[in-house]
């Protein structure tokens, strides 16, 4: 554990890292159309609140939205009184989140591990491919998430040192959550939890259920106050309609393949295993007999161990619910990152971990290789499809600017970040150049490939 004294030295590390991310997340954050359904439609739910002046409800074309609570929204309007009502200020709220959640990763690791272990878990966490896309967004996922695992944490913090405060604590945060998008996450948060103590303390259950009585009976008492500030509000001034719809509205996602999200069962698994590369392999290394020998030495292998039940739990329900939609699963992606980050720190005594920061790098850039391609070739393409309304939105599809030079100087780029993490032999060498290629390569997709993305699926709309 850092003492107290290293904390207050290193403790300059915050301004540098919010500047840090400042200048990775705000370029560009407005450059692309609001996209797809959330992204409108929360959006939306702001505007309205801002032109009605009513934030106690939430309105779609000024009528009643009882699919989400309001406080995402909340802070989606506290930005268009700053910035105006635009894209940019949309998304501004999951930059903040971004940055604040990365000044408790360097706050924990600094209490408990140390700076180089704060430094690689913002790193890796921000490297990630689907974190880094959510972080740009306007969708609510990436403070619902984030509300959720710092209370994850601090509960296994109160069950590991007895004190109740973390309860409080972690109560608040799942209150925030829960007014944040709803209740699943948290009660799969609390589901994780009572697993973990039930398989820490099962030879000894008598002697701790006692704590765990009260330490549940508190953090649900902490949610429910949070929670009934707004419900009671809310009941007070329209009944129990809100409550009453909101709640038809979460079973039928669980119950029904709503909003035509039909996927295989392994859609979640697959796309956590990708979409949050580089950390999901690295987390998988974690798992070899010889890197968990080390971890275990070196960590407090128990917040490890929450950290696999809450990926595990996360991921079979999500598995199970019948509609599949990608930001359900996103809920995992914070424990991977944690997960990765011990790796790197303590278990990568191999150095295999370089071959995934290589492969990282060549997924992007290939992906940016085939979309141009694509371009390139869009009129031979066309001729693949079958179904009208893509060949229709590819046949508009402005195509100007893409070439064989694009690609040879991404091949290029690539050859040479590929070549500069072979030369460089210290872990934090190879961890800059591994964030100085995603952010380029990320930019790069989001400059290149999301605006025509955005152009097929909803330019005509």
């Amino acid at each position: 554990m850092a003492s107290t004294k290293n904390y207050n030295e290193q403790g300059n590390i915050f301004p540098l890292a919010i500047l840090i991310l400042l200048l990775i997340y705000l370029p560009f954050l407005g450059y692309v159309h609001l996209f797809d359904w959330d992204e409108i439609n929360f959006a939306e739910c702001a505007r309205e609140m801002v032109i009605s002046k009513n934030y106690l409800s939430v309105q779609i074309d000024f009528k009643p939205f009882f699919e989400k609570p309001p406080l995402f929204f909340w802070f989606q309007s506290f930005f268009y009184h700053l910035f105006g009502t635009n894209e940019f200020s949309a998304r501004l709220p999951n930059v903040v989140i971004a940055i604040l959640l990365s000044i408790y990763f360097l706050h924990y690791s600094l209490k408990k591990y140390n700076l180089k272990f704060g430094i690689i878990w913002c790193t890796i966490y921000h490297c990630s491919i689907l974190p880094f896309v959510y972080n740009k967004s306007g969708i609510i996922d990436p403070v619902y998430n984030a509300f959720c695992f710092v209370g994850f944490f601090n509960i296994l913090e109160g069950m590991s040192s007895k004190k109740y405060k973390y309860g409080i604590y972690a109560g608040i945060l799942l209150g925030l959550a829960t007014l944040t998008k709803g209740p699943v996450a948290p009660g799969l948060v609390i589901l994780s939890a009572l697993v973990f103590f039930l398989f820490k303390y099962r030879f000894e259950l008598s002697t701790h259920l006692k704590f765990w009585y009260r330490y549940s009976i508190l953090i649900s008492l902490s949610l429910l106050f949070i929670v009934g500030i707004w419900t009671g509000v809310e009941t007070s001034r329209h009944g129990t309609v809100f409550i009453l719809e909101f709640f038809k509205y979460q079973i039928r996602l669980l119950t029904t393949s709503d909003a035509g999200h039909q996927q295989a069962f392994y859609y979640h698994i697959i796309l956590v295993l990708i979409g949050c590369s580089p950390s999901s392999y690295l987390a998988l290394l974690s798992l070899t007999i010889k890197s968990k020998k080390e971890i275990n030495i070196n960590t407090n292998s128990d917040m490890i161990f929450g950290c696999w039940i809450l990926i595990v739990i996360v991921l079979i329900i999500f598995t199970l619910v019948q509609t599949k939609i990608a930001h359900y699963s996103s809920m995992a992606y914070i424990p991977i990152s944690f997960i990765a980050a011990t790796f790197l720190t303590y278990g990568s005594v191999d150095k295999k971990y370089i071959y995934i920061f290589k492969w990282h790098l060549i997924f992007l850039i290939t992906l940016i290789v085939t979309f141009i391609l694509a371009m390139i070739y869009k009129d031979q393409l066309i001729l693949v499809f079958k179904d009208e309304f893509v060949k229709q939105s590819l046949t508009e599809l402005t195509t100007v600017g893409f070439n064989w030079g694009q690609i040879i100087g991404l091949i290029i780029c690539g050859v040479g970040f590929i070549i500069l993490l072979s030369k460089f032999q210290k872990m934090y060498h190879q961890l800059v150049i591994l964030a100085l290629g995603h952010v380029l390569f990320m930019y790069l997709i989001l400059i290149l490939i999301l605006p025509k993305a955005e152009e097929i699926s909803q330019k005509s709309l």
